[in-house]
C-alpha cells in the first residue's frame, strides 16, 4: 500500500473516530413536512430511478454499502491526478487560446514534476485540522412540558414601556423546534434618506460579521434573518430550540458592540450603492416603488438613497447605530418547543445587551397613507435602462377607504374572480406582456386593488396597455352583474378552501401570528373571521362595493416606459423632489422648458441617474392636473388617512 493511500485512509478513519457521536445521530431528527405537490413530484422522480422499496427514502438514505467504490474514489484523490482551475483577470495576457463559444481566453499548462512531488509528500501543516465541535448542534431534542396554561393563540407574557413579548407553546406539530421573532422599532429609520442608507449599511455589515458563526448555525439546521424597514429592524431566528438562544445571543451581541473597519465599510458601501443602481434600472421594481412613494406620506426610494450615499462615512454610520440603540420599542414573539420562562429569557437578553431606553408611545413610527383625489391620475417616467432597453412596466392602482375585515374579504373575492380572466385575456389573448397579475393590496390598512403588466415599448405603448387594462376591468365588472349565483358560490368555496388549508409546518402558523403582531392588529383568528365574512357575502354586496372602487373614483396609473417606436411624448427633466443634498435636505429646482423626447434627452437620462424624467403625451398635458409631473407637489395637496388597522 502506498504512503499516500495509507495517509488518505487514516485521515478518513480519524474523521469518523473524532467526530462527536451526537453529530452522527443528527440525521435521525424528524424531517420537516413539505408541500404535497413537491412531495408527489419527488416521489414521481424517485419511481424512475429506485426499486419500489426505496421510492420514499431512496434519494435521502444510503441503502447499499460498496467498499470498493469508496476505495476507488479515495485512490483518485492524489496530487498527480489533480486538475487545477485558476480564474483571474491578472492572467488574461498570458492566455493565448480562446474557447469557441464565447471567445473566452484560456491556457493549458502542465504542473511541474517538482511541484507534484512536493504535494505528494507534504509536510504537516497545523492550519489543516479537524473542525472544532459545532456549538450550535442540538443535544436536547425532547418535547418540553408547558409551564403555564395553554392557549390556542399567542399570549402576552411580558409588557412594559420598553417591550411587549408574546408567547405560544406548540402543541400541534410536536417537534423540537422553535421560532423567535423580534422587531426593534425606532422613528430614526424613516427620518431621512441618510438614515435609510445607514440602515442598509448596518444590515450589510452585520451579515458580513455574522458569516463565520452563521455557517456553523446553518449546518446545525438553524437559520436567521435580519431585515430593515421604515419603522426599524426585525430579527428572526428559527430551528432546533435547544441552541436557538445561543444563535439569538450571537446576533444581539453583534448589534450591541457594532463596529467595522474603514476598509470594510468602503467595500460594502460600494456594494450597497450598486444594489441601488441595479434596483432603479429595473422598470418593474421602479414602478412598484414609485406607486408606494406616491401614496405613502413619507417614503425614501433607492433614487433618494443614491443621492446621499456618497457623503456617508463610517462615523456617520456609527453615530446612527448609537442613536438607534438609545431609544427603542421592542415587540417579540416566541413560539414552539419553549417554556414560558425560556421565552422570557429572549426578551431579557435583548434588553440587557442593548441597554436601550423606552420609546414614548407618541413616537412610535406609524406609516401614513395619502388619500388620492377622485378621478384618474397618471405618473409616467422614463426608464433608467440602457439605450436598447425596451421594457415597460404599468401599474393601475384603485384605492379604497380605510378598510376592515369585511372590505378586505370582498376585495379578495373580486381578485379571485378576476385572476384567471386577467391572465387569459391580457397575456394569452392580447399578449400584452409576459408578467401580468392582479392582486388585493393592504397598504397600512388602506385597501386597494392593483393590475400590473410588464410589456415592451417596441410592441405596445404604456398608454395602450393602460387602455386595455381599463377595458378589461370595465368588461368583467359589467359581467359581474349577470354572474350566476352557483358560480358565485363556487368562487366563494374556492377561496374558503384556500383559507382553511392546514399548515404544513409550524413556520406557517408563526408567520401568520407574526403578521398580526408586526402590524399591531393582534387579530390571531383572522382566517376564521374571513371565512365567516366570505360565507355571508352576497353577490349584490360585492357588486356594489366593486363598482364604488373600480369606477375611476380614485385611480392612480404609474408607468415606467422603455425605449421603442410606440413611446411618444415630451420629457420634463429635473422635477422629482428637487435636488437632495448630502445631509438629506431638499432644494427645490425650477421647472425647465418642456423638451421633445429626443436622443439628447435619452443620453442625459443615462448620465444623471438621480433624477426621474417625467413624460407626458404632449405639451398641453403639462398643465393638466391628471398628469403628475412632481411627486412632492402632487402629495402636498392631499389629505392623509388616519392610522388604520384592519380589524373587525
Amino acid at each position: 500500500m502506498s504512503a499516500t493511500k495509507l495517509q488518505s485512509e487514516t485521515f478518513a478513519l480519524s474523521l469518523l473516530d473524532h467526530w462527536p457521536r451526537r453529530e452522527r445521530k443528527y440525521s435521525i431528527l424528524p424531517k420537516t413536512k413539505v408541500d404535497p405537490i413537491d412531495y408527489v413530484e419527488r416521489l414521481a422522480e424517485n419511481m424512475q430511478i429506485y426499486p419500489p422499496e426505496h421510492f420514499i427514502t431512496g434519494d435521502s438514505l444510503y441503502f447499499e454499502y460498496n467498499e470498493q467504490i469508496i476505495r476507488d474514489c479515495m485512490d483518485s484523490l492524489r496530487a498527480d491526478k489533480m486538475n487545477v482551475l485558476l480564474f483571474s483577470k491578472l492572467y488574461q495576457d498570458s492566455c493565448q487560446q480562446k474557447e469557441k463559444w464565447f471567445g473566452t481566453p484560456y491556457s493549458v499548462n502542465d504542473l511541474s514534476e517538482s511541484l507534484i512531488e512536493s504535494w505528494m509528500h507534504p509536510e504537516p501543516r497545523p492550519e489543516l485540522h479537524l473542525p472544532a465541535p459545532n456549538r450550535f448542534i442540538a443535544t436536547d431534542i425532547h418535547i418540553k412540558e408547558p409551564d403555564m396554561e395553554l392557549c390556542c393563540f399567542p399570549q402576552v407574557i411580558k409588557e412594559s414601556s420598553l417591550m411587549k413579548l408574546w408567547y405560544k407553546k406548540d402543541t400541534k406539530f410536536n417537534v423540537p423546534k422553535g421560532y423567535a421573532f423580534f422587531r426593534l422599532a425606532s422613528p430614526l429609520m424613516n427620518e431621512s434618506p441618510v438614515s435609510m442608507v445607514c440602515l442598509d449599511l448596518l444590515l450589510k455589515i452585520l451579515d458580513y460579521n455574522l458569516n463565520e458563526a452563521a455557517y456553523d448555525a446553518l449546518t446545525a439546521d438553524l437559520s436567521y434573518a435580519i431585515r430593515g424597514h421604515q419603522s426599524g429592524i426585525t430579527i428572526k431566528v428559527h430551528g432546533y430550540n435547544d441552541k436557538l438562544p445561543l444563535l439569538f445571543e450571537t446576533i444581539v451581541d453583534q448589534i450591541a458592540v457594532f463596529d467595522c473597519s474603514i476598509q470594510l465599510f468602503e467595500i460594502l458601501k460600494m456594494q450597497v450603492q450598486r444594489l441601488y443602481n441595479n434596483f432603479v434600472i429595473k422598470p418593474e421594481k421602479l414602478c412598484r416603488e414609485l406607486r408606494l412613494q406616491l401614496i405613502e406620506h413619507l417614503r425614501w426610494t433607492p433614487l433618494n438613497k443614491l443621492a446621499v450615499i456618497k457623503g456617508i462615512t463610517r462615523e456617520t454610520l456609527l453615530n446612527f447605530v448609537l442613536k438607534f440603540k438609545c431609544m427603542l420599542y421592542i415587540e417579540g414573539l416566541v413560539q414552539g418547543n419553549f417554556t414560558c420562562k425560556e421565552a422570557c429569557a429572549f426578551g431579557q437578553l435583548l434588553q440587557e445587551k442593548l441597554g436601550c431606553n423606552p420609546l414614548l408611545p407618541e413616537m412610535y413610527p406609524e406609516l401614513r397613507i395619502m388619500q388620492l383625489p377622485e378621478g384618474q391620475h397618471t405618473c409616467t417616467v422614463q426608464s433608467f435602462g440602457e439605450h436598447n432597453d425596451n421594457n415597460t412596466a404599468v401599474i393601475c392602482y384603485y384605492q379604497d377607504k380605510p378598510g376592515d375585515n369585511k372590505t378586505i374579504c370582498m376585495m379578495d373575492v373580486f381578485n379571485e374572480y378576476l385572476e384567471e380572466p386577467c391572465f387569459n385575456q391580457l397575456r394569452t389573448k392580447e399578449q400584452l406582456g409576459y408578467e401580468i397579475y392582479n392582486q388585493t393590496t393592504n397598504t397600512s390598512g388602506i385597501v386597494g386593488f392593483v393590475v400590473f403588466v410588464g410589456t415592451q415599448a417596441n410592441k405596445y405603448s404604456a398608454a395602450h396597455v393602460t387602455e386595455r387594462i381599463d377595458a378589461f376591468l370595465s368588461k368583467y365588472v359589467s359581467q359581474l352583474k349577470q354572474f350566476p349565483l352557483k358560480d358565485f358560490d363556487k368562487l366563494k368555496r374556492s377561496l374558503i378552501m384556500q383559507k382553511r388549508i392546514d399548515d404544513n409546518h409550524m413556520g406557517e402558523e408563526v408567520d401568520r401570528n407574526w403578521y398580526e403582531i408586526a402590524n399591531r392588529t393582534y387579530l390571531f383568528d383572522r382566517l376564521q373571521k374571513e371565512v365567516k365574512c366570505i360565507e355571508e357575502l352576497s353577490l349584490q354586496e360585492l357588486l356594489s362595493y366593486v363598482h364604488g372602487v373600480i369606477s375611476d373614483k380614485k385611480k392612480l396609473t404609474v408607468q415606467v416606459i422603455g425605449r421603442g417606436p410606440w413611446e411618444v411624448g415630451v420629457v420634463i427633466p429635473g422635477q422629482l423632489n428637487g435636488v437632495i443634498n448630502n445631509d438629506g435636505s431638499r432644494k427645490l429646482s425650477s421647472v425647465p422648458p418642456v423638451t421633445d423626447l429626443s436622443s439628447d434627452i435619452v443620453d442625459d437620462l443615462q448620465k444623471d441617474k438621480r433624477t426621474l424624467k417625467y413624460v407626458v403625451p404632449n405639451m398641453a398635458a403639462v398643465q393638466d392636473s391628471a398628469f403628475i409631473t412632481d411627486v412632492t407637489r402632487f402629495k402636498n395637496g392631499l389629505y392623509i388617512f388616519p392610522i388604520t388597522k384592519l380589524l373587525h
